[in-house]
């Protein structure tokens, strides 16, 4: 899984990732992103998720939302710091999916 986050003012662009830990990415954008965008996109990943029914790969996720990388790592950030997320890890692969509570 690649999370990106932007640092500063330029486009410069900062990968987590248990592959390429720190490693700077330049990126060329002309927009700047809005924090309704990422909201809007957090919801489109979460409702993917919910009706999928199953847990997905950040791969999947890109092709089943047609977000681009660093969108679909924002949306998932939003989705993560609000507890609406779970990360698992099976066959050094990371899913997400979405968070369920269960009460007995």
């Amino acid at each position: 899984m690649i999370f990106f986050f932007k640092k500063g003012l330029i486009n410069k662009y900062y990968c987590l990732s248990l592959r390429c830990r720190y490693k700077t990415i330049t990126l060329k954008t002309n927009t700047a992103m809005k924090k309704d965008d990422i909201g809007t996109n957090a919801g489109l990943v979460w409702r993917t998720l919910f009706y999928k029914g199953t847990k997905a790969t950040f791969n999947e996720l890109l092709q089943d939302t047609g977000l681009n990388a660093i969108d679909l790592s924002s949306a998932i950030g939003w989705l993560a710091r609000e507890d609406k997320v779970e990360f698992f890890y099976e066959n050094n692969e990371e899913f997400i999916d979405v968070y369920r509570d269960s009460y007995f």
